[in-house]
C-alpha cells in the first residue's frame, strides 16, 4: 500500500468534525434548514428512520403519550436471532441486536422498553434452540453480551 493509500484510509477513519464544532454548525442552520437535515436523515437509512421515530414518539419529544416503537426494533431482534435457516439467507448474528438495544435506548432513555427488548431477545434465542439445537453452544455464549 503506497503512502498516499496510507493517509485516505486514516483520513476516511477521523471524523471530519468534532462534537463541538458539529453542534456550532447545527447551531447555525436555519429552522428551515434543520427541519430538512432531519428529514434527509430520516429518509437516508431504515436505521435513522427506527431512531428518530422512537426519539419521538417518547412523552418529552412534542407528543404527550408514548406510541411504542419497541415492534420496529423486536423485528430487528427477531430476524438476528431467529432467522429462517430453511432459506439460509439470514444466519445467527447478535451484533444487529445489540445495535438495535443500544439504538433504542440511545433514542427513547426507556428503561423499561431496553429491558424488554433485552427479554425478548433472550425469549428468541432460547425458542430458536429449542427449535434447531444449539450444537455449538452460540446463542447461550453469546445471550451475556445482549
Amino acid at each position: 500500500m503506497s503512502d498516499i493509500e496510507d493517509a485516505d484510509e486514516a483520513e476516511d477513519k477521523k471524523p471530519s468534525l468534532s462534537r463541538k464544532n458539529f453542534k456550532q454548525a447545527l447551531s447555525k442552520l436555519s429552522r428551515a434548514d434543520l427541519i430538512k437535515l432531519v428529514g434527509d436523515l430520516y429518509s437516508t437509512s431504515p436505521d435513522n428512520r427506527n431512531f428518530l421515530e422512537a426519539k419521538f414518539s417518547t412523552p418529552t419529544a412534542f407528543t404527550s403519550s408514548p406510541a411504542k416503537p419497541l415492534h420496529r426494533y423486536k423485528a430487528i431482534i427477531h430476524k438476528n436471532l431467529f432467522p429462517d435457516v430453511m432459506t439460509g439467507t439470514a444466519p445467527l448474528s447478535f451484533v444487529p441486536v445489540r445495535k438495535a438495544i443500544s439504538d433504542y435506548k440511545k433514542a427513547t432513555g426507556d428503561l423499561k422498553g431496553v429491558l424488554e427488548l433485552m427479554v425478548y431477545a433472550v425469549e428468541c434465542g432460547n425458542d430458536f434452540t429449542l427449535e434447531y439445537g444449539d450444537i455449538d453452544e452460540v446463542v447461550p455464549k453469546n445471550w451475556t453480551g445482549v
